[in-house]
């Protein structure tokens, strides 16, 4: 794993709810430190039931809790996620986005993804400029 230290702020939908201590990259994955903002909160029912899936039974999960595991990740993926990195002053698409409690990982779009397209710069700060 490459091994940084910066910080970036977390956008879903458009709305910034949370910052990120960024602990590095392994590939196209993020990973790092989860603080979130009150804006989080419509946000973190579906985080915390992933989680709960996630833990419900170490060895190997019933039908009903993969297929419901299958339904949340699923509208996890449909949320607009980006991450503007503060010190580099850039957006990072998120095409997959896993928080469990303080703990947070991403796995960062293609570039070519128009779809989901986040500018790679920005002149201004983002309080200022809003992710697409």
């Amino acid at each position: 794993m490459n091994t940084c230290s910066m910080t970036g702020q977390l956008y879903l939908n458009g709305k910034h709810v949370g910052q990120i201590a960024v602990r590095g990259w392994h590939g196209p994955w993020g990973f790092g430190d989860f603080v979130a903002r009150a804006e989080f909160g419509q946000f973190e029912p579906l985080f915390d039931e992933w989680s709960r899936l996630m833990h419900a039974n170490p060895d190997r999960l019933s039908r009903a809790d993969a297929v419901r595991l299958r339904e949340i990740e699923n509208r996890t993926y449909a949320l607009r996620a980006r991450l503007w990195l503060v010190e580099a002053r850039e957006w990072r698409h998120l095409a997959i986005l896993n928080i469990d409690g303080r703990m947070i990982e991403w796995k960062e779009g293609w570039a070519g993804d128009v779809t989901h397209a986040a500018p790679r710069t920005a002149v201004e700060q983002p309080d200022r400029v809003e992710p697409r």
